[in-house]
């Protein structure tokens, strides 16, 4: 036979495999009944009864030459999932997986019985919400999630296909009150998963309405028109007040509630700094983070690691409870750390869409409960984001060249805070002159951030 030119490598790997099948990658009919008979015989004497799984690996709901396709493509490859072909768990695609593919060759309907889990992610159960509110889910499946479909007390208010799930929900359709909203997610056979109700309270007036969310403009938004005095000071807790009208950012865990009282009585705001997209040991509630969830070490800081904000459901807690701690101290504002992970070695998968989807959960959460949030580092989604946080905080945009990515929130009348450090050289002398034509609040630091070092730049 003439050899045939193939220019995908994929192809001539598995170029033995199918030829059992038939000459010239195609499956001969005669030879399938042939094939399987022998396939089944070697899966009986290489498989145990723990090996047995279905074989639809595409989840069409039919074992049959879809899969195999599938299968071929990845044969001899490790570390595949169930999805790529390794049916019997050992770890790499080869003849097991093949026996157990023949075993059930043809077989329909019952080889998927695993339903989708999904999750409700904002609103948060016991939210009042008003208006036009963006209701968001995630979803996972052994398979794969084909659609997300939201309701509101049994009724269907709109459905969305891709990841991250998110449906618009006009409240005014509906009475002012008490509703139960729920989500499902569907796979490709049909299986249905249903989330947990999650209860809010809908306030669009009338003549007695429910408890409504704070209006948007009762939160701090600082602007961009005036320059601000503010300081940074995490590496432990402040000395001092500030001088009014100034804004002290420090760490909601180690500041009580008098030292923010403080702050204000000066005529300062006060931001809470909380880590959540990262776990920090020494925390009071890391038995809120689930174990899964928990990846690789953050790079420079020992005992820190990525989390997997991918899964917000498993991170709702966590972050609500930090949040409403930082409520009941009396802060003004959030500043949420390390919300930037996608563009990190966090061993975990983690895409633009993900770190977009956690990042609006964030703001949603604060808005709810009445905070400001500031959009921290993630310059890469600055223009995605900006309608979501009210102002922003970058760290050395001078030193790497990104200052310019932070001009949506000027030209949105928002806020922005930039600190520069002294351990990498920077001196005000390189950077105020930009920051103040650019309405940047510049502040020169030390990477210690424990206010041993404050030199701010000029206002305008």
């Amino acid at each position: 036979m003439t050899k045939k030119t193939n220019t995908h490598p994929t192809k001539r790997r598995n170029k033995f495999i199918l030829s059992l099948f038939g000459n010239h990658y195609k499956i001969k009919p005669a030879f399938i009944f042939i094939a399987v008979l022998v396939f089944a015989a070697i899966g009986y004497l290489l498989l145990t009864p723990s090996h047995a799984v279905a074989g639809d690996i595409n989840g069409d709901g039919t074992v049959n030459a879809r899969d195999l396709t599938i299968m071929a493509s990845n044969w001899d490859k490790t570390g595949q999932s169930f999805a790529q072909g390794d049916l019997n768990g050992d770890g790499v695609v080869n003849i097991r997986d093949l026996s157990v593919l023949a075993r059930n060759w043809a077989n329909s309907t019952s080889t998927d019985s695993v339903a989708p889990s999904v999750s409700i992610t904002a609103p948060t159960s016991g939210s009042s919400i008003a208006g036009t509110y963006t209701i968001t889910a995630t979803a996972s499946d052994n398979v794969g999630v084909t659609k997300v479909e939201f309701y509101q007390s049994g009724t269907l208010i709109g459905t969305d296909t891709t990841s991250p799930y998110s449906v618009s929900w006009n409240t005014s359709s509906v009475a002012n009150g008490t509703h139960s909203l729920t989500a499902k997610a569907y796979d490709a056979v049909n299986n249905i998963g249903t989330s947990a109700a999650v209860s809010v309270t809908v306030g669009n007036g009338g003549s007695t309405p429910p408890p409504a969310p704070p209006p948007a403009g009762s939160w701090w938004k600082p602007t961009s028109a005036h320059s601000i005095t503010w300081n940074w000071i995490i590496g432990n807790t402040p000395s001092s007040t500030p001088v009014p009208p100034s804004v002290y950012d420090i760490d909601g865990f180690d500041n009580s509630a008098s030292t923010v009282t403080t702050i204000h009585n000066a005529g300062g705001k006060a931001i809470c700094y909380i880590d959540v997209g990262t776990y920090e040991p020494g925390r009071s509630d890391l038995s809120l983070i689930p174990t899964k969830d928990v990846g690789s070490a953050v790079e420079g800081w020992p005992g820190e690691k990525w989390l997997n904000i991918a899964d917000i459901s498993g991170l709702t807690s966590v972050v609500s409870s930090r949040m409403n701690m930082c409520k009941s101290k009396g802060f003004d504002a959030i500043e949420p750390d390390n919300i930037d992970g996608y563009t990190n070695s966090t061993g975990f998968p983690l895409t633009a869409a993900n770190q977009l989807a956690y990042n609006e959960f964030l703001a949603t959460t604060a808005h709810n409960l009445g905070l400001s949030i500031g959009l921290k580092n993630d310059v890469d989604q600055t223009s995605q984001l900006v309608s979501y946080f009210d102002w922003a905080l970058d760290e050395e945009c001078n030193k790497y060249t990104e200052c310019d990515t932070l001009a949506p929130f000027t030209s949105a009348n928002k806020a922005v805070f930039n600190a520069e450090y002294t351990d990498d050289g920077e001196t005000t002398a390189k950077f105020c002159s930009a920051d103040v034509a650019a309405h940047i609040n510049g502040v020169l630091f030390d990477l210690n951030l424990d206010g041993a070092t404050f030199q701010a730049c000029g206002g305008w």
